[in-house]
């Protein structure tokens, strides 16, 4: 007989383990153990559940390697940290873009704002979520200062484009600049994504 520390667990009587954690059970094959309930074989809808995809998640089964499409989007915008560059005023982004298939999306802006903080002050960095009408590959981005708040002018160094379908939000396109500074109420401009 092996020693005391050697000895094979034996498997205790079925009253104290469930039948699943019986080791006959767990030696049949995986498709006799593991029944779909049927709740989950008619899904029809699945824009908002997670998918793994290649080691991430994404919201989509058609995630695929393409990170540049997406349907919900991350915006990175900064504001330059000089004098007289911050802004009080309401700021709404536009996301316009292209399908996978070529179609062309145009989307209604949105604003931008983050609850019980001041958005949009000097040197400020600040990320919003955007979410499109339908999946598309960004290509265009507009801003528009609205009226309401305190200073009309407001000066943005970059915006940063991000995938906000799949886990890690990897940035799309190059930073978005050459932005001209913000002066007049209703003021708007669009800019082009640039990708390498």
């Amino acid at each position: 007989m092996a020693p005391a520390h050697f000895r094979i667990p034996q498997p205790r009587p079925s009253k104290v383990y469930p039948a699943y954690a019986q080791p006959q059970l767990m030696l049949q094959p995986a498709a006799t153990r593991l029944k779909i309930p049927e709740r989950f074989k008619t899904l029809s809808d699945t824009s908002d559940f997670p998918f793994s995809q290649n080691g991430q998640w994404c919201r989509s089964l058609s995630c695929g390697d393409d990170v540049t499409l997406a349907r919900d989007f991350n915006l990175v915008i900064k504001t330059k940290d000089e004098n007289n560059c911050g802004t009080g005023r309401d700021v709404h982004a536009t996301l316009d873009g292209v399908t996978a298939d070529g179609s062309e999306v145009s989307n209604s802006q949105q604003r931008m704002a983050t609850k019980k903080y001041d958005d949009f002050k000097r040197g400020d960095r600040q990320t919003y979520a955007y979410r499109s009408s339908e999946r598309m590959r960004p290509s265009q981005i507009c801003l528009k200062l609205d009226i309401g708040g305190a200073s009309p002018r407001w000066c943005v160094e970059y915006v940063r484009v991000l995938n906000g379908d799949v886990s890690g939000s990897p940035q799309i396109g190059e930073d978005v600049t050459g932005w001209v500074d913000f002066d007049q109420v209703n003021d708007k401009q669009c800019l082009n994504l640039q990708f390498q």
